[in-house]
């Protein structure tokens, strides 16, 4: 099987976005809201656009990022993506954090109905 990255690097422009759900949910860390954002972009059924996207914001491992269940979270972007699970991985990322971000009123409750798949 395809290791997954050991470092993923994130766009200015998605960390700004995390800042801002990390204030609404009153998270502490990026990670959780990572893994929420692949979370709800792997619900999607279509595959997310991949494209080339900047690496100037945030840095973050994979082994923070997905935690203990990351070999559950790869196992998924794998059985869809085959050899091309690395870069789909960033687009699952960047797609889920776009959600995220556009979801008004974001609240703790708010974001475990919406990962949960109810809309709060």
């Amino acid at each position: 099987m395809i290791a997954p990255p050991t470092t993923l690097r994130l766009s200015a422009e998605e960390r700004t976005w995390l800042l801002w759900i990390r204030t609404k949910t009153r998270l502490t860390t990026f990670a959780a809201p990572c893994r929420w954002a692949l979370a709800l972009s792997l619900a999607v059924p279509s595959d997310p656009p991949t494209h080339q996207l900047p690496g100037d914001g945030l840095e973050i491992t994979w082994a923070t990022l997905g935690g203990r269940y990351a070999p559950l979270y790869w196992a998924c972007i794998v059985e869809r993506h085959g050899d091309a699970a690395p870069q789909a991985l960033r687009a699952h990322l960047h797609r889920g954090i776009g959600l995220l971000r556009g979801e008004r009123g974001l609240s703790p409750a708010g974001l475990l109905s919406l990962v949960a798949g109810r809309k709060s």
